[in-house]
């Protein structure tokens, strides 16, 4: 589905409930002001009305993100220490040794 600004979904929302709540007549309502190659795809009409059904809003969900490994003071001493001492150990190896998997 094409990314929408929020008022192009408003848009939509309301070109859908004027046509009696059907994804066909929205779909041909469109034509006439946008033109041929500028109206939206009758799936786009579909997944969105299915989304304000399921959720009650016409926003973009909010993704998790990954938290990542931080440079905490209390992680930089212990790990320059294990630097100096196996200098060819691996990153990974080091890291779970040290058990430095604080994030923020």
């Amino acid at each position: 589905m094409k990314r929408y600004m929020l008022q192009q979904r408003v848009e939509i929302f309301k070109i859908y409930h004027q046509n009696l709540c059907s994804v066909r007549l929205a779909f041909r309502s469109w034509h006439p002001m946008n033109g041929i190659h500028g109206r939206h795809a009758e799936s786009t009409v579909r997944l969105l009305m299915n989304k304000f059904q399921t959720t009650g809003s016409l926003l973009d969900e909010t993704v998790l993100v990954c938290q990542r490994n931080t440079r905490l003071s209390e992680n930089i001493v212990p790990i320059r220490a294990s630097m100096r001492e196996k200098p060819r150990q691996s990153i990974p190896r080091r890291a779970q040794q040290l058990c430095s998997t604080a994030t923020v």
